[in-house]
């Protein structure tokens, strides 16, 4: 929540300390204080003051609830960029259930089979004469 100290603040001064006010933007802070200052009360609050709790809640939002199945990712991976995306997945190659519904597909993904299958790729002994 915000302190009573930090209510007391202007919305700019509060902008100000949260993020770290840097000199050379002082004229641009200054506009926005000023545009800030022509705004009614109840919504200079809700745009300037950031609270924790939408701090942790923007946390929540980045972390992922769960590994991508390859269902989900053959879209990505039929794509264009397909071989971004082949290598943004291929740590799931790990993940059985991964591995296991990706192997029917094998031929889509040559570099994913080089990984499964190094020896087929392995280079070939020549023989000596």
């Amino acid at each position: 929540m915000v302190s009573a100290e930090a209510a007391a603040q202007t919305p700019i001064a509060r902008l100000r300390s949260s993020f770290g006010y840097v000199a050379p933007i002082k004229a641009r802070l200054d506009g926005v204080q000023r545009h800030l200052e022509q705004e009614p009360s109840q919504l200079v609050g809700a745009a300037v003051v950031r609270d924790d709790a939408v701090a942790a809640a923007d946390q929540r939002l980045l972390r992922p609830e769960r590994e991508v199945t390859y269902a989900e990712a053959e879209p990505w991976l039929a794509g264009r960029d397909r071989p971004v995306f082949e290598r943004r997945f291929a740590s799931r190659l790990r993940d059985p259930a991964f591995r296991n519904a990706m192997l029917p597909n094998i031929a889509r993904y040559p570099a994913w089979d080089r990984l499964l299958n190094p020896e087929k790729y392995a280079p070939k002994a020549t023989p000596v004469k």
